[in-house]
């Protein structure tokens, strides 16, 4: 399939390289003398980045000089294709929007007989609860101690070294206990007051270089979000947010060497967008407060997409699923990208027409305790239609490649429609060296005659290739003998699941798998991160494995950013 990027990206080459695309420039900054009622310029600066984007139209720049921002801007200006808006640092330091504030020393006062917690007064925020089964993860309040961030109890009584307790109705008082147990007087306090950091609802905006830290935004909403048409945030951290750290809605935006991590729910969400793109982005330990990841947690999820393209990103070591389209996705592209130790690398639920090409899933679905007969994978489909996954590497992971069938599923925005496993595409992936399976196919739910009909051997039945349109030609598969099983077929609990060990005999029981082989793929050293593959390799003669390299740790061009902080 070939990509196609958004004509906004040829028009901020050209605006950016124009020396005279920019009809304004003004300039924000923390100095002494700066001040909204000011003109903007280089001498004479704006004190809020929001003042600084009010002015800003058509081809005019926000340049915004080294501080910290505890603010929350809106920017509902448009630019045009010829003459877009420029938000960006001045280029002397950091640049940060942070959604807490320092409390002072001055305003904690020592509980008495209960030392070592302090108290603040009064405190009348409170935090929601989203979602609504989840009283202490689902909670939005963040304290932060030193640039760390203290834990939340519900109850006072549970309060622990490290710590804080919100009262925002009763005692209208925010305790805390600081790790060492000390005064409040020698650290910086911080509480989290903004739910977002930075909206984007006009069109033709470029954000460039930003670092947004903390927020007290719930789940499913974003610190940083991108909506409106034709925008890009480019080169950009998030982190440390309470809910989701970035947001890519509307239609035709791009996010452009993202780095989004540690947030407490997911790296970045999007719902309902059309021809959005993620490119060199980078989701990594993400989930801090343990959202339940069956639910929405993770790397990232995309629901409601029209064509969504993820090009060389990477997603690493977060609490749930890397990357996720998941409920009436259509049409998205995943490729050149690295998924490494998460709970599944890529997954694909109730969505149609996803093509998932030249990936390295690695290490994903080793900490999953649901057992032997299924669970996570490098690449994981459900109830997903059309869908066509090539040229993928799968190694070490719990399962390489799996298909998932529970019934059929319908979703309220698409009445009528149903998603079920059907016309899938396996084409010269490799699954080698996987701890379970390197290929696993089950379900547990009938659904010919309707959803959730009773069948006498449904695992069988729900996968069968004949009446799915499958196709599986030219895969390679390894075990390596040390207790990895080949192909699962049906849900191990069922009696009626069958284990096959060898490809030959899977070949002649289902017609798939044509010119797919058994065979070790020979990487020069897949241990060491080094998955080319040898001259003697028989991928090569079938046309398995990548037909374009994807990007790995390192090779990106994101920027570092901050050392990371754990709570």
């Amino acid at each position: 399939m070939k990509r196609s990027k958004p004509a906004l990206l040829e028009a901020v080459a050209i605006l950016l390289l124009s020396g005279n695309a920019w009809a304004a420039t003004y300039h924000v900054a923390q100095t002494t003398g700066a001040s909204d009622a000011n003109p903007g310029t280089a001498t004479s600066p704006m004190l809020t980045i929001q003042a600084g984007v009010n002015k800003a139209q058509a081809g005019d720049t926000v340049l915004i000089h080294t501080g910290t921002y505890r603010e929350s801007v809106k920017a509902a200006n448009s630019g045009t294709a010829q003459a877009g808006i420029l938000i960006s640092t001045a280029g002397d330091g950091e640049v940060t929007l942070s959604g807490a504030d320092v409390v002072p020393a001055s305003q904690w006062v020592g509980v008495p007989g209960s030392q070592p917690i302090w108290q603040h007064t009064p405190w009348t925020y409170q935090g929601v609860t989203h979602p609504s089964d989840q009283p202490l993860v689902g909670r939005t309040e963040q304290v932060i101690a030193d640039g760390n961030l203290l834990q939340q109890v519900l109850v006072m009584n549970q309060m622990t070294a490290g710590t804080f307790y919100a009262d925002p109705v009763t005692a209208k008082a925010l305790y805390i206990w600081l790790t060492a147990g000390d005064s409040p007087a020698s650290h910086t306090i911080e509480t989290s007051l903004r739910k977002s950091l930075l909206s984007l609802t006009g069109s033709y905006i470029v954000v460039s270089g930003l670092h947004f830290i903390y927020g007290t935004n719930p789940a499913q909403s974003s610190v940083l979000d991108v909506e409106g048409s034709n925008n890009v945030a480019q080169d950009c951290i998030v982190e440390w947010t309470n809910g989701c750290g970035a947001g890519l809605g509307g239609s035709n935006n791009t996010m452009l060497r993202l780095i989004s991590r540690f947030n407490g729910q997911q790296g970045l969400g999007s719902s309902q967008s059309t021809q959005n793109l993620m490119e060199d982005c980078t989701l990594q330990g993400n989930n801090v407060k343990g959202f339940p990841t069956g639910w929405e947690a993770g790397g990232m999820k995309v629901s409601g997409s029209r064509q969504f393209h993820i090009l060389r990103c990477l997603a690493i070591q977060n609490n749930g699923n890397g990357f996720w389209w998941d409920v009436d996705d259509q049409d998205g592209v995943i490729e050149q990208s690295y998924a490494a130790d998460n709970l599944s690398g890529i997954m694909v639920e109730i969505s149609e027409n996803i093509t998932v090409q030249n990936n390295l899933c690695i290490r994903n679905g080793l900490t999953d305790t649901s057992g032997a007969n299924w669970g996570d994978a490098g690449i994981k489909l459900g109830e997903a239609m059309s869908c066509t996954v090539q040229h993928n590497v799968t190694v070490n992971n719990r399962t390489g490649i799996e298909v998932r069938q529970q019934g059929v599923r319908t979703v309220t925005n698409a009445p009528g429609k149903e998603f079920y496993s059907d016309a899938l595409v396996f084409d010269q992936n490799i699954s080698a060296f996987n701890t379970v399976w390197q290929w696993a196919l089950y379900g547990d739910n009938g659904f010919w005659g309707g959803s959730g009909s009773p069948l006498s051997e449904p695992d069988l039945d729900l996968l069968n290739p004949d009446l799915r349109h499958w196709k599986s030609t030219g895969d390679l598969y390894y075990p390596t003998g040390s207790g990895e099983g080949l192909i699962l077929w049906g849900a191990g609990w069922r009696p009626n699941h069958v284990v096959y060990s060898d490809l030959p005999t899977f070949l002649a029981a289902h017609n798939l798998e044509q010119g797919s082989l058994e065979s070790d793929p020979l990487f020069l050293n897949w241990q060491a991160g080094n998955f080319d593959l040898s001259p003697a390799s028989p991928a090569i003669g079938i046309g398995s494995g990548f037909t374009e390299q994807p990007v790995l740790p390192g090779q990106t061009t994101a920027k570092s950013g901050r050392q990371p902080r754990r709570p």
